[in-house]
């Protein structure tokens, strides 16, 4: 019998680590993250100018992002959190973003 992780309602469908699933993702948001962290933004329905600032404000702007869209989407969690996850890990941060949308 294999125990699945079902998320609850208002989480990430995708865990911050989860990122490892998808190759392609994560090779592209390890060795381009400035390109990978404005291609979330757009998955994320944001901006062009947001977009280009994710590209030019890597890390700052993921910052911002995933806090607005955690609170979008109703996810419980903290801006403490939000940023302590951009900080120690910002590319699965932004391959975490780009999933939740690509769906």
């Amino acid at each position: 019998m294999t125990a699945i992780y079902q998320p609850q309602i208002g989480d990430w469908r995708y865990g911050l680590f989860e990122c490892f699933d998808s190759i392609g993702d994560c090779l592209l948001g390890l060795f381009c993250p400035n390109c990978y962290a404005a291609y979330a933004s757009d998955a994320a329905q944001e901006s062009v100018i947001a977009s280009i600032l994710q590209c030019l404000c890597y890390p700052l702007g993921l910052c911002y992002l995933r806090p607005r869209i955690r609170n979008e989407l109703g996810i419980p969690g903290s801006i403490f959190k939000d940023v302590l996850a951009t900080c120690c890990c910002p590319c699965c941060t932004a391959i975490q973003i780009k999933r939740e949308f690509a769906d």
